[in-house]
């Protein structure tokens, strides 16, 4: 596993327990809210992203699973976050790997998966 994927994951892990802590002291008001919307907009992304698994048609760009579900593109990256930790407890294909970059064709930072091409493309392959 390389430096940068240790540095998300390790990320990822800090990120989760500073929520935890935060939901802790503030009485889980806010954080749940925010939780709750991350759920539903992944919810809503959910089955744009199982038809386009069986469709085997081009990933959508964060801007078109932004579209779709009418949120701005950067949103994205937190409820492909409660989508791809629903993959990942259920040792599921990565169906967080059909939103990618449009410049690149790649997933962003927050993927739990290769940035690599010909490995990204293996993850893909698996959806």
């Amino acid at each position: 596993m390389g430096t940068i994927a240790v540095a998300i994951i390790l990320m990822s892990w800090a990120i989760n327990v500073a929520i935890d802590t935060i939901q802790a002291a503030v009485g889980n008001q806010w954080m749940a809210r925010k939780t709750e919307l991350h759920v539903e907009r992944a919810r809503q992304a959910w089955p744009l992203l199982v038809d386009k698994a069986k469709s085997g048609g081009a990933p959508f760009t964060y801007r078109e699973i932004g579209d779709a579900i009418d949120v701005h593109c950067r949103a994205a990256a937190w409820f492909l976050g409660v989508i791809q930790a629903h993959c990942l407890e259920r040792n599921w294909p990565r169906l967080q790997a059909l939103v990618v970059n449009k410049a690149t064709r790649l997933p962003g930072a927050g993927y739990n998966g290769s940035r690599n091409q010909g490995t990204f493309e293996r993850d893909l392959a698996a959806v």
